[in-house]
């Protein structure tokens, strides 16, 4: 018997393009509302058992409105929020790497063994995902929702395709965007990436 996992990548949000955004609360713009809206008519005829969702107000608001749209009750789980980049929060790569050249070198050269500063480690951010990924193994519903954030995104899809965590970089997540893996007893098989992305 197969599962169903559908991921939604929240809109876009209220704040500068191309900016490193983790737990910094922002609110969706017009167009996050308006991608929220395409994704809610798309899901009304998609079978989903629970909708799960990060306690970040841009992944609530796009969540709340599929629900409306949809009839689904939205859950809020803590283990969906994005990694924490602490000092790297709301800043380009420019202006961090202007600012702390040495540590931006250290993290270009070994991703999966960062610490963020003042933020979360890149190693247990993952190994999050990984006991996430257990939970929904191990559940009796068969078609979940979860709406969240692209680093999650990224790592769950590597980890349920059981590939190496270095290889989330291959994975462009859109914002506004529909993804989905079915999973088997042994596999999984990605059925749809970025539908809906602008």
């Amino acid at each position: 018997m197969s599962k169903t996992i559908h991921l939604i990548r929240h809109g876009e949000v209220q704040a500068r393009p191309n900016i490193f955004l983790g737990t910094t609360d922002v609110d969706l713009n017009q167009l996050g509302k308006r991608q929220s809206n395409f994704l809610a008519q798309h899901l009304i005829e998609t079978q989903v058992d629970r909708c799960f969702c990060s306690p970040l107000a841009r992944a609530q608001q796009t969540a709340e409105l599929i629900a409306t749209t949809a009839g689904l009750k939205v859950e809020t789980d803590p283990s969906l929020r994005e990694i924490n980049f602490g000092l790297w929060e709301e800043r380009t790569f420019n202006e961090i790497e202007s600012a702390d050249p040495q540590q931006t070198q250290q993290w270009c050269n070994d991703p999966l063994a960062f610490t963020f500063p003042n933020g979360d480690s890149v190693a247990e951010f993952i190994q999050r995902m990984r006991i996430y990924m257990q939970r929904l193994k191990t559940t009796d519903d068969q078609h979940i929702l979860l709406v969240t954030h692209g680093g999650v995104i990224r790592i769950l899809l590597t980890l349920l395709l059981q590939l190496e965590p270095q290889q989330q970089f291959k994975f462009e997540i859109g914002r506004g965007s529909l993804s989905t893996i079915k999973l088997y007893d042994n596999t999984a098989i990605l059925t749809g990436l970025n539908y809906g992305s602008k």
